[in-house]
């Protein structure tokens, strides 16, 4: 793994992409060629793409090539983040290839034994292409490793088009797992902060059907990130059901999770005593130190008691723990 040091150098999932799409890329020398003025069937322009005319004819297996291929040759990605494809947009996107044809080839990856190749990017405008009987679509084929085209099918679902945080979490945990990459090292490649990367792959602890809910949109994140308190199965389940048959609030899911969380017997957390000035005072140092709330509670025991301290997000959460020198990576 690469050190810190290094880190101005690491490969970045969004410029990956761009110096695929952005580089002069090779013709093929084959009938299948697409040029930069082919046209679809209907008179429109087929792809508007960088051509080097300067690049050699013959195909060098380093060298980007832009071909036209039939789309039934084609492929999915084995690691496409995203389960679902809404079926509107995927009309209204065909809708836009008939008129005006595909403006951007597809990525992929050179032909495997049964002569087929797999998409690195572009699985939309490929199904797409597919709802309109398309015969062949203008792609960019390339030479990637599986970790790049795993990175490059990430990055483009989360450019182009709103990932569910469900499909992004699996998707981030697919990377750690199968290519031993840190949540440091995937943070740098995404773009956004480490804390952000280990919160939201926190979702792949849901269970299967709070993590459906959130895939379908009917759970928010927040409502995900609430239920992540509760580790028994059944009642996840329970409070995702009754969250969204009664439209809950993230707020009052919270509340109810609070109150199945809270082992304390006898009255109410508001009949409960109040602490002594001694404790007040500390609770308030404590809580101008971590930026929080805090609440200190002597115990039945002498000398034993509860200190509880409050986080409002697992931003917030994650900042606590650097508090107090603990990494969660």
């Amino acid at each position: 793994m690469a050190k810190a040091s290094e880190r101005p150098a690491r490969r970045r999932l969004g410029r990956g992409l761009d110096s695929l799409l952005n580089r002069p890329v090779e013709l093929d020398a084959t009938p299948s060629t697409t040029h930069a003025h082919d046209t679809t069937p209907d008179g429109s322009p087929a792809v508007s793409a960088p051509v080097d005319a300067s690049a050699a004819v013959a195909p060098h297996d380093d060298q980007p090539r832009l071909v036209a291929l039939p789309v039934e040759s084609l492929r999915p990605n084995a690691r496409q983040p995203r389960q679902t494809f809404d079926p509107t947009a995927l009309d209204a996107l065909a809708a836009s290839i008939r008129a005006a044809g595909v403006m951007q080839p597809v990525i992929v990856r050179p032909a495997d034994a049964d002569g087929r190749h797999e998409l690195v990017a572009g699985e939309r405008r490929w199904r797409a292409a597919r709802l309109i009987d398309l015969p062949t679509i203008p792609a960019i084929i390339q030479n990637v490793d599986d970790q790049l085209a795993a990175e490059l099918a990430l990055i483009e679902n989360l450019q182009r088009e709103d990932l569910n945080p469900m499909d992004r979490a699996v998707a981030f945990q697919r990377l750690v797992d199968d290519f031993g990459l840190t949540h440091q090292a995937l943070a740098d490649r995404v773009g956004i902060s480490r804390a952000a990367v280990t919160n939201l792959m926190r979702l792949t602890e849901l269970g299967e059907y709070p993590a459906a809910a959130v895939r379908a949109g009917t759970l928010t994140l927040g409502h995900a990130k609430v239920l992540l308190q509760i580790h028994d199965r059944a009642a996840q389940r329970q409070l995702a059901e009754q969250t969204m048959r009664h439209d809950w609030s993230v707020r009052v899911l919270e509340e109810r999770v609070r109150t199945l969380l809270d082992p304390a017997p006898g009255p109410s957390r508001a009949a409960r005593s109040a602490p002594t000035p001694h404790m007040a005072d500390l609770e308030r140092r404590l809580g101008d130190h971590l930026k929080t709330k805090v609440h200190v509670r002597a115990g039945r025991k002498k000398g034993s008691g509860t200190l509880q301290i409050e986080f409002y997000d697992l931003d917030h959460f994650e900042g606590l723990l650097e508090r107090f020198g603990f990494d969660s990576a």
